[in-house]
């Protein structure tokens, strides 16, 4: 797990954003842990060698690959909320409340689209950070038009700042983070 977390972090401060290099001071507390349960791999997830050939692919997407049958994708409890469905998106936690590393005062993990999904407008009072490590996808804040973001590529999202995501023919991969309020009670979405 060490190496995961210090490449995460090295890919947060190197973006410049004072948003990401709180995320990466906050990776920097937690202790090390190691792997050594698998996971049930989710549906979704048929999709994600592909993000190993994408255009622009950051090189950790190998390391995520590599470990994605030791992450717990799609295993937060309450969220989504009752009756969101969603299909073709996972994410797993890898430090936070239901991460593989425990912590309460952050959250922090990797997330997944696969092609052709819309992940609709949502909101909540974290803070949010994305870092893009493969597939190019359309995001929008508030109601602005959607903006196309390739890989390498740092989207911040203030707190209840609506977004959303649209992939086209590629996946996505990226990293994500919660800071500040990361309880799901404020969890909203169209």
């Amino acid at each position: 797990m060490h190496f995961l977390l210090s490449s995460i972090m090295e890919i947060f401060n190197a973006t410049g954003n004072s948003a990401a290099q709180r995320v990466a001071e906050k990776i920097k507390t937690v202790p090390d842990h190691g792997f050594t349960e698998k996971f049930a791999p989710e549906p979704v997830l048929k999709h994600l060698s592909m993000t190993l050939f994408l255009p622009g692919a950051h090189a950790f997407t190998a390391d995520i690959n590599a470990v994605a049958e030791h992450l717990p994708w799609g295993k937060l409890g309450s969220h989504p909320p009752a009756g969101v469905t969603a299909s073709g998106r996972t994410f797993c936690q890898i430090i936070g409340p239901e991460g593989l590393i425990k912590d309460d005062g952050f959250r922090m993990g990797v997330y997944f689209q696969a092609p052709d999904v819309m992940y609709p407008s949502h909101w909540h009072n974290a803070e949010e950070v994305y870092y893009v490590l493969s597939g190019t996808a359309s995001w929008q804040k508030d109601k602005a038009r959607f903006a196309t973001q390739s890989p390498q590529s740092l989207i911040h999202h203030r707190p209840n700042q609506p977004h959303a995501m649209h992939t086209q023919k590629e996946p996505l991969l990226a990293l994500w983070a919660w800071v500040g309020d990361i309880g799901f009670e404020s969890y909203g979405i169209e």
